[in-house]
């Protein structure tokens, strides 16, 4: 029943590190295989050859700065939409954050909330096998991070349409309708655009599309 698992890549030079993380990743979430690695040279060649749905990786390698490694990760072309977790003892605190989601990083973690608090966070960016179909709008200002969850969604199965503000959302919505072609199913929008959030939520219900932040629970249906 292996390739059924999901598969998980962790790089981290402590092997204590990666063996408890392992066992709780496992534990939590069942239907999981985790591949460890020590090193950025030996995970690169895994990932040249292997999928995995999920790589997590310590900023600070033997061999390689983390950044460098998923900046090589996102231009081996297989793992363009692959989530990538940085775990780092200062993360909330550092001063490179935007240059690492420039370079291809999906969330950063800082290690000092703990192993259980990692898992967790791990697993909320956990591709889910659910089969979802449908058409997403998509609203977005940040390009790099547009990219890397459009990907995403696109993974799982979803249409999607980016734009980057709530006044191009608000002209599709109207425009398209509830039942009209290229009508929307879904409504995501980036949660710091919390007041322009608003009025196209409330746009979006008149228009009988279903609200944005539901999405997660479209991608997992078992929250």
């Amino acid at each position: 029943m292996s390739e059924l698992k999901r598969k998980i890549m962790l790089v981290d030079g402590s092997d204590a590190a990666r063996k408890m993380v392992s066992a709780l990743l496992e534990r939590q979430i069942g239907d999981v295989q985790v591949v460890g690695f020590d090193n950025a040279r030996e995970a690169l060649a895994s990932l040249k050859v292997q999928r995995y749905d999920l790589i997590a990786s310590a900023l600070v390698l033997p061999d390689m700065d983390g950044l460098e490694f998923v900046r090589k990760i996102r231009r081996l072309g297989n793992h363009t939409a692959t989530p990538i977790i940085v775990v780092s003892g200062d993360a909330a605190q550092r001063e490179d954050l935007q240059h690492g989601y420039e370079k291809g990083v999906t969330g950063f973690f800082d290690k000092g909330q703990g192993l259980q608090a990692l898992v967790d966070y791990i697993e909320t960016f956990l591709p889910k096998v659910t089969g979802a179909s449908g058409r997403v709008l998509y609203v977005e200002d940040s390009l790099t991070a547009a990219t890397v969850l459009k990907q995403l969604m696109q993974k799982h199965g979803l249409q999607v349409v980016h734009v980057t503000s709530a006044e191009e959302a608000l002209d599709l919505i109207r425009e398209v309708g509830a039942e009209g072609p290229g009508s929307f199913d879904i409504i995501g929008i980036a949660r710091r655009a919390a007041d322009e959030e608003r009025s196209v939520e409330d746009v979006a219900l008149e228009e009988g599309v279903l609200p944005a932040e539901r999405l997660r629970d479209i991608l997992d249906p078992r929250r």
